[in-house]
Order: C-alpha cells, then sequence, then structure tokens
C-alpha cells in the first residue's frame, strides 16, 4: 500500500474527529439552554392554566354581566327619574 495517501487519510480522520470533538462541546451549553427553556415553558404553562382557571373561577364573562349591568342601568334610570321629578314638582309648586 501507499505510505503516504495512508498517512494523508490517518491526518484527515485525526483533523475531522477534533472537529467533530470540537462541535460536541459547543453545543452542550446549547442543549442545556434548550433544556432550561423546555423547564421554563412547562412552568409559564403551568401558571397559565392557573391563571385561566382563576379566571373561570373568579370573575364573569361580559356574556354573564350584560343582562345584569342592563338590568341595574335600568333601575338606576327609574331611581334619576323618579328624583328628577320630585325636584321638578317641587320647582313648579313652589312658584
Amino acid at each position: 500500500m501507499h505510505p503516504e495517501p495512508l498517512k494523508q487519510c490517518i491526518e484527515e480522520r485525526n483533523h475531522l474527529r477534533e472537529k467533530i470533538n470540537d462541535h460536541v462541546k459547543e453545543s452542550v451549553p446549547i442543549r442545556d439552554a434548550v433544556t432550561s427553556m423546555q423547564i421554563d415553558i412547562g412552568y409559564i404553562k403551568e401558571k397559565v392554566v392557573k391563571i385561566e382557571t382563576i379566571l373561570e373561577e373568579k370573575y364573569v364573562t361580559k356574556a354573564d354581566f350584560v343582562p345584569v349591568q342592563r338590568i341595574v342601568y335600568g333601575m338606576v334610570g327609574v331611581i334619576l327619574i323618579g328624583v328628577l321629578t320630585a325636584v321638578i314638582t317641587l320647582v313648579l309648586k313652589g312658584h
């Protein structure tokens, strides 16, 4: 066999091994960062579920509130009309 091409192949192989090892070393922090982000995303998902549960249990949706709002506004309107009518009646009787 030819010693020179064999020597070149071995050198090239060694060089490629070094490059692969360098890439593996560089990928460790990236892998750790991805793992950390996955944990953070899991934590955020849990918090969102908790917030959704609290909102569903303690707060009223706008659709549920509209009928109550109309009743209250109607009652306030009736009371204001009564007060204004009384004031106008007092003013007109006073003259």
